[in-house]
This record gives C-alpha cells, structure tokens and sequence, in this order.
C-alpha cells in the first residue's frame, strides 16, 4: 500500500452534520456564550461565530461587505441546517449580536416575530 492510499483510507471525510437537537443545542448555546461579549465590529462578530461553527463542523464564508449600521441575515450552511444572524449598533459604538442555528421553519418563526415587532411600533 502507498502511502498517499494509506492516508486517504484514514482521512475522515469532512461534512456538516445533520441539524439535531443535540448538535443544534449545542452549537446556540456557544454561540450565545461566544457572543456575549463586547464586540467592536461586524467583521469581529462573523469571527466569533465562524470560530464556534467551525468546533462543529459547519462552514460560513468571510463575508467582506457587512453593514456597520447591522443587518438580519439567514445562511444556508449545510442540507437545511441555517444559520440565522441578526446584529445592530448600540449607542455605545459596540455591537450587539444575536446568532442561532436553526431549520427553515426555525427560522420563518423568528422572521414573522420580528414583522410583529414592527406593526406594533
């Protein structure tokens, strides 16, 4: 056996795991302690939360062109598996960021709070 072949039968492949409970618990609950932090900028934020996604074996691309002013973003990480983001601005020239990964339905529930959020303003 060749070397490069004994390598390749030892490589475990690397996917995304299927969205679980457990996996889904566990991946919000770092993300919500990683992100309680002072944070100075988007870039630090989407940092944060690659780092964390990353332990679990999901993938979220650099993102170059984030809005200082905050954004609600949801991504498509892997077969189902979205990643909801939601970051503003404070007063206090930090930002606040809010991350959870969810499935679409996860995800309609939080966009159709956020809509009456704002009929009620």
């Amino acid at each position: 056996m060749k070397f490069t072949e004994f390598l390749k039968e030892l490589a475990m492949p690397v996917t995304s795991p299927d969205l679980d409970l457990a996996v889904a618990g566990a991946v919000n609950h770092d993300l919500e302690m990683e992100l309680d932090d002072i944070i100075l900028s988007p870039e630090i934020g989407f940092y944060k939360i690659r780092m964390v996604l990353h332990r679990y074996g999901f993938d979220l691309p650099v993102l170059y062109d984030t809005e200082e002013e905050g954004d609600e973003s949801v991504f498509d990480l892997h077969d189902g598996s979205l990643l909801y983001v939601l970051y503003y601005l404070t007063d206090d020239g930090n930002y606040d960021f809010y991350a959870k990964l969810t499935d679409e339905a996860g995800v309609e529930e939080m966009l159709s709070k956020d809509e009456g959020l704002e009929e009620e303003d």
